[in-house]
């Protein structure tokens, strides 16, 4: 696969992951419950896609082009990075203040999350102009420049998998991996004569295990966190953070008899059943 056709496929995923980061924020911003281990799964998408697939590949592909071309949009795309990079920084550690019930990290999260997206945004329509300019033979080179190993493909079937789990619940829609399947098909034999398809081969992936307890943050107009959010599994126990009144956790305990630890921070929050 060249380059160009992979990079459109990578903006196809990208943009759809914005799409549902948008509608989550959107409902933090009317104060309706909201999964924090959904935002933490966006996060690390963004970690593992963006910044480990799409943008590693950019600099190894397309800023050699543009060197070679001294194209003026190569300086501008080397700002992006960096300032990516620095914003996802940022959100995972706000993330970890919102988890912690610190206040105003709700607002604080919304702010720099819309803020990502815009920068991210920019980013994709920037590209995508640069591509209308590069003929075939500027960009020559046919192969795209790391090809997908075992692992690649294994990487991103789980990660396209994670973004049609959110992007089914949040945006009734699902991100199309029919070019994926066709690289799989590409995909060497492996040695050692047994004849047996590996999971990948199969289009199976690996079980994850249970998340462990939802956790949900909600912002009310008071600036408190909490509440049960309605991207979250019905019937599951979950964290509630809440922000002006300290951290309220419930728990499970591992007790035969069901039995509950309750462990509040300066006041008691109130528990918002969604």
């Amino acid at each position: 696969m060249d380059y160009l056709t992979r990079a459109k496929y990578d903006h196809g995923a990208l943009r759809m992951m914005l799409d549902v980061q948008k509608e989550i924020l959107a409902r933090l911003a009317k104060a309706r419950g909201v999964n924090l281990i959904h935002l933490e799964e966006i996060l690390g998408f963004w970690k593992e896609f963006l910044c480990r697939e799409h943008l590693l590949a950019e600099e190894e592909f397309l800023f050699t082009v543009l060197r070679r071309l001294d194209h003026p949009a190569l300086a501008e795309l080397v700002a992006d990075h960096d300032q990516l990079c620095s914003s996802l920084k940022k959100l995972e550690e706000i993330a970890g203040e919102l988890r912690a019930g610190k206040p105003n990290s709700g607002r604080e999260f919304l702010e720099t999350g819309r803020n990502f997206g815009m920068l991210l945004e920019r980013h994709l329509n920037k590209e995508n102009s640069i591509f209308a300019e590069l003929t075939v033979k500027e960009h020559g080179i046919a192969a795209y420049p790391r090809p997908l190993p075992p692992e690649g493909l294994s990487r991103l079937t789980r990660l396209f998998s994670l973004l049609n789990e959110l992007a089914g619940e949040y945006l009734g829609r699902e991100y199309d991996i029919a070019w994926l399947q066709v690289e799989k098909g590409k995909e060497p034999a492996t040695s050692g004569g047994t004849g047996e398809e590996s999971p990948e081969d199969k289009g199976e992936t690996e079980e994850e295990p249970p998340a462990g307890k939802e956790a949900t943050v909600e912002e009310s107009p008071s600036g408190a966190l909490g509440g049960r959010g309605e991207g979250e599994p019905a019937g599951e126990e979950g964290q509630t953070i809440e922000e002006s009144g300290g951290a309220d956790v419930e728990e499970e305990s591992g007790t035969a008899g069901g039995e509950r630890e309750r462990a509040g921070v300066g006041e008691e929050g109130e528990r918002v059943e969604g």
